[in-house]
């Protein structure tokens, strides 16, 4: 059995023990949730013992518990791994207990997983199915990103209770950090365009792309930021710490989906304060796909580069998503402060700590 931790906003993802037996049996012993898995419903604790020593000898499949954080529940389960029907798929499934359907608790256990695929194996193709009565499923599988290409068969593990099923199948796509170009300039515009459309409430939505808002075009804002990557230049830049601009660019077909700076140092007392070592912005219509925390991790490896041991993140208190992105990230909270009438929350991300990977 594998040893992997997985944190995200509302839970941890670990693996399951003999001790998680009571809980499980609150779920497995539920015949609404049995309904659309393929076991039965069970009738005995010593049922999910003897599944829990199972799992112990089962390889190349990923069986996690859901653990709620808010009160240290396990509250379901699920596993992903190789997908036998379709070669280069990987698939997934989860259960829940009852009390917990509809809080987006799957969807949130779901992305995880995947991410943990694609980052641990180098998986970007994902599959799953679920009966076509339960509507719910089909539309976490949605929010992954999968869609639907076909019917299929389900039935249990014992060959009963036959319904037909609808078969989805998705790619999480992957992306890398690119210097700025000119040949950018375009999809860089439309992106500033997209910001303004969206973000015009928010008072950091040009959060880590340096003065994009300010500029009268594209190739203004590459050269700005071009004199901004030096100690001698960075001052014609206007500013007086170099730093380094990213383009995040999905690989498939070469769209920016965000942009990420990265301060060379935080001397200055308003970095040092509240500012920190970068900051970022997803394009408007690529957010709630993993990008921002695939984002932070590229950019760890470049701050490491530069030789940074402490890396020092920043986000609003009310900006959840950025806070979770923070801490998938190894960031370590340090405590808060109010600036201009803002919660500011600190993080740190030691990078002698973090894999080499991240």
């Amino acid at each position: 059995m594998h040893e992997y931790v997985i944190e995200t906003e509302r839970l941890i993802l670990r693996p399951l023990c003999d001790k998680d037996r009571d809980a499980i049996f609150k779920w497995v012993s539920d015949e609404d949730v049995a309904k659309y898995m393929v076991y039965n419903t069970y009738t005995s604790k010593d049922q999910v013992s003897e599944w829990l020593t199972y799992l112990k000898s089962v390889e190349n499949e990923y069986h996690f518990g859901f653990v709620r954080k808010e009160d240290n529940e396990l509250i379901g389960s699920g596993s992903i791994g190789p997908d036998s029907k379709r070669e280069g798929f990987w698939g997934f499934g989860y259960n829940f207990r009852k009390d917990c359907w509809g809080y987006g608790f799957a969807t949130e256990a779901t992305k995880a997983m995947m991410q943990f695929a694609n980052e641990k194996f180098g998986v970007s193709k994902f599959s799953s199915s679920h009966v076509e009565e339960n509507k719910a499923s089909g539309h976490v599988m949605e929010k992954c990103g999968l869609h639907f290409v076909n019917y299929g068969q389900f039935q249990k593990l014992d060959g009963s209770c036959r319904m037909r099923s609808m078969e989805y199948e998705g790619t999480l796509e992957s992306i890398e950090l690119v210097e700025l170009q000119i040949k950018y300039a375009e999809d860089i515009w439309n992106f500033r365009q997209e910001i303004i459309d969206n973000d015009a409430d928010s008072e950091n939505q040009f959060a880590g792309c340096g003065c994009l808002d300010k500029c009268n075009s594209a190739e203004e804002w590459i050269r700005i930021c071009k004199l901004r990557n030096s100690e001698e230049t960075c001052n014609d830049g206007g500013t007086t710490v170099p730093s380094d601009m990213y383009l995040a660019v999905r690989k498939s077909d070469d769209r920016i989906v965000g942009i990420i700076d990265l301060r060379h140092h935080i001397d200055p007392p308003i970095l040092g304060t509240w500012g920190g070592h970068t900051g970022y912005s997803v394009r408007p219509s690529e957010r709630r796909k993993g990008y921002a925390k695939e984002m932070l991790r590229l950019n760890i490896r470049n701050a490491r580069n530069l030789g940074i041991k402490n890396m020092l993140v920043t986000c609003d208190e009310t900006n959840k998503a950025s806070e979770q992105t923070i801490i998938s990230n190894g960031g370590i909270f340090e405590k808060s402060i109010e600036v201009e009438g803002t919660i500011i929350k600190r993080y740190w991300i030691d990078l002698t700590k973090v894999g080499e990977e991240g």
